[in-house]
């Protein structure tokens, strides 16, 4: 059994990797299942075991690093924050490639599922908890997505204790000050 998860996971990542390298060659739309299994090197009916399509590839491989954020907030530490954002820069990079090939869809997508996995994980009932855990996972996982796009990311050390110190801590008029830049093109 531990054979053959490994063998998974490894035809997991080769097709992921394939996929990622498709992408900087041509539009996603033009890419085919048998354009990826040649590039992985794995047979249709091996892509067809473990995914349903091109899209199911990126939302598998969002699970898989989102599950290792889970397994982090787990652990008993006082650097937790700090452990999440050097695994999101060391594991998300692919993330950037597949928002500049168009494909932000899919990772909200996966993001939506995973928010929706926390609330009911955690068994928040009332509207205002689930709406406030929305509120606060769509603000952190839109700030990891900046993070990882920035050409010169600030360290992981920075941005956890950027999080840490604002977390919860909404400015109204900041936001105001924001938005009105924003509209009027500043």
């Amino acid at each position: 059994m531990e054979k053959e998860n490994v063998q998974i996971e490894r035809t997991r990542e080769w097709v992921f990797e394939a996929l990622l390298l498709l992408i900087k060659e041509k539009p996603y739309e033009k890419i085919t299942i048998t354009d990826i299994t040649k590039k992985a090197g794995v047979a249709r009916v091996s892509f067809y075991r473990n995914y349903e399509s091109k899209d199911d590839i990126i939302k598998k491989r969002m699970e898989k690093g989102l599950n290792g954020i889970i397994e982090i907030m787990s652990k008993d530490d006082k650097d937790i924050p700090k452990m999440i954002f050097n695994y999101i820069y060391d594991e998300g990079q692919y993330m950037n490639d597949l928002s500049q090939a168009g494909l932000g869809y899919i990772i909200v997508s996966a993001f939506y599922d995973f928010e929706q996995r926390i609330i009911e994980q955690n068994k928040i009932a009332s509207e205002t908890e689930r709406l406030l855990a929305a509120y606060y996972l769509g603000g952190f996982f839109r700030m990891i997505l900046f993070w990882i796009a920035s050409d010169e990311p600030i360290s992981a050390s920075e941005i956890a204790r950027i999080a840490e110190q604002n977390l919860g801590q909404v400015n109204r008029e900041e936001v105001i000050r924001i938005l009105k830049k924003t509209l009027e093109g500043e």
